[in-house]
């Protein structure tokens, strides 16, 4: 065996030796004493060699790591590791930053509320939810605007606690201000609505009044029911005699006044139909 060959097969055994093979090189051709060498199983056992020295020489890739190997202290990051920090790319490296960043720089520590007091806010954001608003954070500026779309916020996320009382959202409001109880919705002062009004309950009621004798005056009030508001009223009596109705207005905002005589011969009852809604 050439004398140049001999040296290499002397440093391929002694990198099996130092283990190499522990790196799932193959399967060596094995050499007896006494025993002829021939070149082709050299070649073979220096082929493999080289194989496995050029693997180990390749770029680690994700099937050569071992699950867990990438541990903390392996990862090359800037900044202070803190609760609530997360990975980010700054600089062309990457550091501990913290959850949301806004326009300006204005940053946003994990577990505080989004105050969104800016109207250069920008980081888009998916599923608002109620704890991620801070109270006061929703302005009437705020609705309907770019920067919190609905399709932004979970369902529910707008509590009441989270609507802020600014002069801004109370100008929107004609002469007054709204407030709601039980449920209800009701304005102080003149509300100016722009488009349609979409009134919660109508009904009409027909209030029957006493008999009214032939040829008597009579006075008659109908009330609507508790809670809601006169809208309108007609009337008829029982059985169609000749009545003169002298009075015919709303009262108070919750009754009709009806005043009149009866001209006929016979006794008659009065019905006033009253269109009545819950506006507030």
């Amino acid at each position: 065996m050439p004398a140049k060959t001999l040296k290499l097969f002397i440093l391929g055994g002694a990198l099996v030796a130092g283990g190499l093979a522990a790196l799932a090189v193959g399967d060596l051709v094995a050499f007896q004493a006494n025993t002829p060498i021939k070149s082709a199983d050299v070649n073979q056992n220096f082929t493999i060699l080289r194989s496995a020295i050029q693997a180990l020489e390749a770029p680690v890739g994700a099937a050569r790591l071992a699950d867990g190997a990438v541990t903390l202290p392996k990862l090359a990051v800037g900044g202070t590791l803190a609760d609530g920090k997360v990975l980010k790319a700054q600089g062309g490296a990457l550091v501990w930053g913290d959850d949301l960043v806004g326009s300006g720089g204005t940053t946003y520590s994990a577990g505080a509320g989004l105050a969104l007091s800016s109207n250069t806010f920008s980081v888009a954001l998916e599923g608002i939810t109620s704890g991620m608003l801070a109270d006061g954070a929703v302005t009437s500026a705020k609705l309907g605007s770019a920067s919190v779309s609905s399709d932004k916020l979970a369902d529910n996320a707008v509590t009441s606690g989270k609507l802020a009382s600014d002069p801004a959202g109370l100008a929107r409001v004609s002469g007054g201000v709204l407030s709601a109880s039980g449920g209800n919705l009701t304005a102080t002062g003149n509300l100016a609505v722009n488009g349609s009004l979409e009134i919660g309950y109508v009904n009409t009621f027909d209030i029957a009044g006493p008999l009214i004798g032939a040829g008597a005056t009579f006075e008659q009030t109908a009330t609507c029911p508790a809670g809601t508001r006169v809208l309108g009223a007609g009337y008829y009596n029982s059985t169609d005699s000749d009545l003169t109705i002298t009075r015919f207005y709303p009262s108070a905002g919750t009754s009709w006044f009806v005043r009149g005589v009866n001209n006929s011969t016979t006794e008659t009852r009065l019905y006033i139909r009253l269109t009545c809604a819950r506006l507030g």
